[in-house]
């Protein structure tokens, strides 16, 4: 059973979120976000003045605070962050000799009295003298900010301090005996001393600890203050930061000067990350942003009885689960494995339309039928190797596994061979049960085989088998190969695309480049690799979900690199040479084969590529199997429009000819007067198929196909 992925909530996703984790953790209730993005720009004045509005005394604050913001960011980002410490140091330094602004602001008649003159007292002196208010300072020491003037020097506490009282009225009283304090001349009286003053119109500023606090707490009483004045009521006063300091923050100041403080804070993302949307085709389609998916989603999953409509669900089975969200995500967001679990819930609710699906279950029935499925052992229960190839690498050549497992034999005669699927059309559906029997099968031959190491070509069925049977050793075909065949390359320059399902295995990635290079090919990386790998479109088979989607993001993929594609993803290559991309597998050059690109093999190919595969296997090995025929396909004409029209919509040949057969049979087809072409019409599992065609000398010319899931109703040509 495949482990249970962890996620993170959607909910945690910072786009377009109004605060960020450096403001919610800062002592000063800074808007970081808004002071580097004003740095971003140059606009240093105007990020100065931000700062020093909210910290009040810059050049003391950048200094005495312990910078939770910094760790924060790091931890955010992922990376090593941005040093918010020095940035506002480096405002502070350089603007230092700025005048504060002048806000002209009138006396309101209002005396206020602070007692002490630490940062508490100085804070809200400043705040009380820049509304307005005639505010007289008592220190009992000699020198102002005694706590500053002893830690940082008297000089900046003039310049740092008093320099921010130069447009308000502000009287300053030192030496002065606090005891003796004319309460009544004052209408209100700020105790920022931690001594008794005794009088009804005395406030105490709460405790606190550290001199970053002590500031905010100047903030604080005097907005608790003011509140008062202006409305009557004395509101709540607000907490302080949890941890502060009482000596200044240990570590160096990192000195900038203006193009490296612009440099460093363009490393801020403003916490408004769009890395996913702007790179998965999917969230593009959806056009809104991960909270607005999280809320469709759940709407989707918590509908009432009487509601059948569930918007959400083409973004949930539209998820190629490539991964790459994750990758980019600073929080780790895995938005594959939150759809993928809702997919699984709507499955077990019966709600996924069948049609998304159906055309894959049934090619997972055939390849695990005894037209495709073979197991061979040419030492029964003593096999070294198991050679597990995929179900899709013998559709798209059966050269891939035939000449695969000759280079297997050669080194290890004992290997074993097991032709089947991995069960991904099943684990995608989001059936659990399914996908456990499907493994489970897999398991009992493995365990028949004598638990050898299994070797797979196909990255998808080598994660996947990694997941879901993790007591066997799972390696790559290229782990096992020494050195390509010689061979004349198709192209000299190549840019190796690397399958989503390969993100997390950079010895895989690196094998398949050695051996490109091998072959002589010189390599450039294309737009997106290794672990930041896209899907080429195939993932979860979201083809019938959202068609348009498939298409662009396949268009996307391939203006990734200008150069031909090396892959090694059969699916991969098959998606990228139908639109037309120069593109070569790797087994192309490892076997020396394809130096001319190949067709596409249409849908109906693909299947008689795995019979005749099977078929060859027995004969050549002679090996004790039997193998039911494949259906009977008649000799139907049409030009190659009509083909690729039947493989875009997923229809066989053998189903047209089902359709045909049974309305020749029973002669159940209308006939247009005008050209005489019959119309005919079969209901074969959950779709229906419709063919225009007319009878030909031992076979049958047909002009136009197509398909629907509309049921006819008291249909008589039904086909289960």
């Amino acid at each position: 059973m495949e482990k249970k992925r962890e996620t993170v909530p959607l909910t945690e996703c910072i786009h377009g979120s109004k605060t960020t984790p450096c403001n919610s953790v800062c002592p000063f209730e800074l808007n970081v976000r808004d002071v580097l993005a004003k740095m971003k720009k140059g606009s240093f004045i105007a990020a100065f003045n931000m700062y020093r509005e909210t910290v009040l005394f810059p050049e003391i604050a950048c200094r005495i605070c312990p910078a939770p913001c910094g760790p924060k960011c790091k931890e955010t980002l992922e990376t090593d962050g941005v040093d918010i410490r020095a940035l506002e140091c480096f405002l502070a330094d350089n603007f230092k000799d700025k005048d504060p602004i002048n806000y002209g602001v009138p006396d309101n008649g209002i005396k206020v009295a602070v007692a002490g003159s630490g940062l508490a007292g100085m804070a809200a002196a400043l705040k009380f003298a820049q509304s307005g208010y005639s505010v007289t300072v008592f220190e009992e020491d000699c020198c102002l900010c005694p706590e500053i003037s002893k830690l940082l020097g008297e000089e900046i506490v003039q310049r740092g301090v008093l320099g921010q009282f130069k447009f308000v009225k502000c009287e300053v009283k030192t030496c002065f005996d606090l005891s003796s304090l004319p309460v009544s001349d004052f209408d209100h009286v700020i105790n920022a001393s931690g001594k008794t003053i005794q009088g009804d119109n005395v406030h105490a500023v709460q405790p606190y600890s550290g001199l970053v606090n002590g500031i905010q707490a100047g903030k604080n009483i005097f907005r608790q203050l003011d509140w008062l004045v202006k409305t009557g009521n004395l509101r709540d006063i607000e907490a302080l930061y949890a941890d502060g300091l009482a000596d200044l923050p240990e570590g160096e100041e990192i000195s900038l000067d203006k193009p490296s403080a612009r440099a460093m804070a363009a490393l801020c993302t403003g916490c408004d990350c769009s890395r996913c949307m702007e790179a998965c085709e999917m969230l593009k389609d959806f056009g809104n942003d991960i909270i607005d998916l999280n809320r469709a989603v759940g709407v989707t999953m918590n509908l009432f009885e009487h509601v059948d409509t569930r918007e959400g669900t083409r973004q949930i089975s539209g998820c190629t689960d490539c991964g790459l969200c994750k990758e980019l995500c600073p929080k780790g967001i895995d938005i594959g494995a939150f759809l993928l679990d809702a997919k699984k819930q709507l499955y077990r609710q019966g709600v996924i339309p069948h049609a998304y699906h159906d055309y894959w279950l049934r090619d997972y029935a055939f390849a695990e039928s005894d037209s495709a499925f073979l197991y061979y052992e040419p030492a029964p229960g003593k096999s070294e190797y198991l050679f597990f190839p995929g179900c899709q690498t013998g559709a798209s050549d059966p050269r891939y596994v035939t000449m695969s497992y000759e280079l297997l034999l050669r080194e290890h005669p004992d290997c074993a061979l097991l032709l089947g699927c991995c069960g991904a059309p099943v684990k995608w559906t989001g059936d659990d049960e399914g996908t456990e029997k499907a493994h489970e099968e897999i398991k009992e031959y493995w365990e028949k085989a004598g638990r050898p190491v299994i070797v797979t070509v196909c990255p998808s069925c080598y994660k996947i088998l990694k997941e879901s049977l993790r007591e066997a050793q799972i390696v790559m075909l290229y782990e096992l190969v020494k050195e390509p065949s010689a061979a004349q390359l198709p192209f000299e320059k190549a840019s190796v695309f690397d399958p989503c399902s390969s993100r997390y295995e950079p010895q895989l990635q690196s094998k398949v480049r050695e051996f490109a290079k091998k072959a002589g090919l010189s390599l450039e990386e294309s737009l997106y690799a290794g672990k930041e790998s896209q899907c080429c479109s195939f993932g979860q088979q979201v083809y019938n979900v959202n068609r348009n989607m498939v298409e662009k993001q396949v268009k996307e993929r391939m203006k990734d690199s200008e150069l031909p594609y090396v892959v090694y993803c059969t699916n991969c290559r098959d998606i990228f040479a139908s639109r037309g991309k120069e593109v070569r597998h790797i087994l192309d050059l490892i076997l020396g084969i394809n130096k001319e690109e190949r067709p596409v093999p249409t849908l109906q190919e693909r299947r008689t590529n795995r019979y005749m595969l099977k078929k060859e296997l027995i004969e050549k090995y002679s090996i004790n199997a039997k193998q039911s025929s494949l259906p009977s396909v008649l000799d139907l004409r049409f030009d190659d429009k009509l083909q690729k029209k039947m493989d875009d919509d997923l229809i066989l040949s053998e189903d047209i000819s089902d359709l045909i057969r049974l309305a020749e049979e029973s002669s159940l087809y209308l006939v247009d007067s005008e050209n005489g072409h019959r119309i005919a019409h079969l209901y074969k599992g959950i779709m229906t198929y419709w063919a225009e065609y007319l009878p030909e000398e031992d076979g049958y010319r047909v002009f136009n196909i197509y398909s629907h899931r509309v049921n006819i109703k008291n249909d008589t040509s039904k086909m289960q």
